[in-house]
C-alpha cells in the first residue's frame, strides 16, 4: 500500500513537474508575445505620436491657410473695391480728355475767330493809317510838305504805304530835297553836290524852299572856300602873336583881330548859320577855343587843309 502511495506520489510530482515545465515553456512563449506586442504598442505610440505632430502639423498648416485664405478674401475684396475705384477713374479721366478735347477745339475755334477778329481790326487800322497818309501828303503845297516832313518821316510812311502811283513821284522828290539838304551837314564833296544838283532840278514841284536849296548847293563851295581863307588868316595871327601871360588888352588886341576875321566873312558871304550846318559847327567851335584862350590853335578845324 505504501509502495502505491509512493509511486502515486512519485507521479504526480512528475506530472507536477511536466506540468511546471509546459508552464514555463507557456509562460516563455506568452513572455515573448508579451514583448512582441510591448515592442508593436511601442511602435504604435511610436507612430501615433508621429501620426499626432503630422496632424498638428496639418492642423497648423490648415489654420495658416486659413489664415492666408482669409487674407486673399480680404485682398480679394479690397483689390474689388480698388479697381472699381481704378474704373471709376478711368471714366473720369476719358470724361476729363473728353471735355479737354471739346474744350481744345473751342479755344482753336475762338483763336481762330480773335486772329480774324485782329486781322480785319489791322487791315481797318491800316487803310485809316493809309488814309491819314495819304491825305497828309495829298494835295499839299510842296514847301508845306517840307516843314511837315523828314527824311525819317517819308522812309516810314514808304514802308507803311508801299507803292502808289498817286504819291509816288511826292516822295521820290522829297527823297531827292533831303538827300541834298543832308550834304550841307557834312564836309563839302564837289562830286555829291553836282549829283545833287542834277536831282534837284529834275523836281518839278513849285516850292521857295527848293529854290532856295538851290542857291545853298551852289554857294557851298564858295562859303566853304571863304572859312578856309577866314581861319588860315587866324591861323596866321597865331604864328604872329603870342599873348599868353600879358595884360589883358593885349589879349583883348588880338581876340578883336581873330573878330573881326569872322566877321568879315559873315558880312561878305552874306552867311546864316542855319543854312550851314556843318561850317556853322566849325565857326561855333573857332569861337569857343579863341575867346578863352586867343593862342589856342585851330588849325585843324581849316576844310580841306
Amino acid at each position: 500500500m505504501k509502495i502505491k502511495i509512493s509511486i502515486v506520489f512519485v507521479l504526480f510530482n512528475l506530472f507536477a513537474v511536466f506540468a511546471q515545465q509546459d508552464l514555463i515553456k507557456e509562460i516563455g512563449k506568452q513572455a515573448i508575445i508579451i514583448d512582441s506586442l510591448m515592442k508593436v504598442n511601442k511602435n504604435e505610440k511610436e507612430n501615433y505620436r508621429v501620426q499626432n505632430e503630422i496632424l498638428k502639423n496639418k492642423i497648423d498648416s490648415i489654420k495658416i491657410l486659413k489664415l492666408t485664405l482669409s487674407k486673399l478674401e480680404k485682398f480679394k475684396a479690397e483689390k474689388g473695391k480698388v479697381d472699381n475705384l481704378i474704373k471709376q477713374k478711368n471714366d473720369s479721366i476719358t470724361l476729363l480728355k473728353n471735355q479737354k478735347s471739346e474744350l481744345s477745339q473751342k479755344i482753336s475755334s475762338e483763336r481762330i475767330i480773335c486772329e480774324q477778329k485782329k486781322l480785319d481790326e489791322k487791315e481797318k487800322v491800316k487803310s485809316e493809317i493809309l488814309a491819314k497818309i495819304i491825305n497828309t501828303y495829298k494835295g499839299k503845297k510842296f514847301d508845306d510838305l517840307i516843314v511837315s516832313s523828314s527824311k525819317f518821316s517819308i522812309e516810314r510812311d514808304l514802308q507803311l504805304i508801299g507803292e502808289n502811283n498817286e504819291l509816288n513821284q511826292i516822295f521820290i522828290d522829297l527823297n531827292k530835297y533831303f538827300d541834298a539838304k543832308s550834304l550841307l551837314d557834312n564836309p563839302f564833296d564837289g562830286e555829291k553836290l553836282k549829283k545833287s544838283q542834277i536831282e534837284l532840278n529834275t523836281i518839278k514841284q513849285p516850292s521857295a524852299s527848293l529854290d532856295k536849296l538851290k542857291i545853298q548847293i551852289e554857294n557851298y563851295q564858295l562859303l566853304d572856300k571863304g572859312l578856309r581863307d577866314c581861319l588860315i588868316n587866324i591861323d596866321t595871327i597865331d604864328k604872329k602873336e603870342t599873348v599868353s601871360g600879358m595884360e589883358d588888352g593885349i589879349k583883348k588886341l588880338k581876340l578883336n583881330k581873330i573878330q573881326t576875321e569872322i566877321s568879315k566873312y559873315i558880312f561878305n558871304y552874306d552867311f546864316n548859320f542855319s543854312d550851314y550846318p556843318y561850317l556853322s559847327g566849325i565857326l561855333f567851335q573857332v569861337i569857343k577855343i579863341k575867346f578863352p584862350n586867343p593862342d589856342q590853335d585851330i588849325s585843324k578845324l581849316i576844310p580841306n587843309k
